[in-house]
């Protein structure tokens, strides 16, 4: 029995480093495809959660307000340009401080998240409708009104 000859033990190294090579590669390149569905199927769920709930409070509003300050009574803006801030005035409210009239809808540039604000005063709160892990870009979300009198108003997002 003889043993492996310098020349031998290299060619094995090599084709050993080769073969090891490639499968660091082929298990990076997997994680990193796997890693982008993850993220792609993350983005697509929040962003159709954000787009039912607005939908769903649009149909229940009784009047949708578009301007660039969440302002409640600010609707002189023209129709037809895109604003940051959707403001929705509820038609079940009693005026009681758990109403949730007005419902203001808006992208905080500090985050990044869709957020929802909903009453005034003492009842009001603000929730999330995106995580941390969704971030929009900054003019990833506007709104704009469309009148359509004698129906409802349309607001494109």
């Amino acid at each position: 029995m003889r043993g492996f000859t310098l020349v031998e033990l290299l060619l094995y190294v090599a084709l050993f480093a080769i073969v090891a090579g490639l499968l660091v590669g082929i298990t990076t390149i997997a994680t990193r495809i796997e890693s982008r569905e993850v993220s792609s199927v993350e983005v697509g769920a929040q962003l159709s959660f954000v787009m039912q709930t607005i939908d769903r409070l649009i149909r229940e509003a009784s009047a949708a307000i578009v301007n660039s300050d969440a302002n409640i009574s600010d609707d002189t803006l023209p129709y037809g340009e895109s604003y940051p801030y959707l403001v929705l005035r509820m038609k079940d409210s009693t005026g009681n401080p758990s109403d949730r009239d007005p419902i203001v809808i808006w992208k905080d540039p500090g985050t990044g998240a869709v957020k929802l604000q909903q009453g005034t005063g003492a009842g009001e709160t603000t929730n999330d409708l995106t995580t941390t892990r969704v971030q929009s870009s900054s003019n990833a979300l506007g709104f704009i009104k469309y009148a359509s009198h004698p129906g409802g108003d349309v607001v494109q997002i």
